[in-house]
């Protein structure tokens, strides 16, 4: 009985193998996306920090140095909102696409 269970995990293990290898490139190609970065400055050219950028269904913070990245955003177009405590500077036009978007941006947008 062991040995029929021993061929059958092992004939379970080999039709199955192939199933993963196919459905691996289908499934990278869900859950990846473009990388959209750059930073943000005031008027004046210095660094916009803690900035909430939202591009689509992603969004984050820029840091010390008003830099953002953004990963896995779906390509396509989309409209760029900064915000800060709640305040939003308006909306810019973007396009999403290839692997990386870089998309340098001013605080407030005029």
């Amino acid at each position: 009985m062991k040995r029929v269970l021993q061929k059958a995990a092992g004939l379970a293990l080999v039709l199955m193998l192939p199933v993963c290898f196919l459905q691996g490139p289908w499934l990278e190609a869900q859950t990846a996306g473009v990388i959209v970065r750059g930073r943000v400055l005031d008027r004046r050219g210095a660094p916009a920090t803690r900035i909430k950028v939202m591009v689509g269904p992603r969004w984050g913070f820029t840091d010390s140095t008003g830099r953002y990245v953004l990963s896995r955003v779906p390509p396509g177009r989309y409209k760029v909102v900064l915000e800060r405590a709640g305040k939003k500077a308006g909306e810019q036009d973007i396009e999403v696409k290839g692997p990386v978007t870089v998309r340098d941006l001013t605080w407030p947008f005029s």
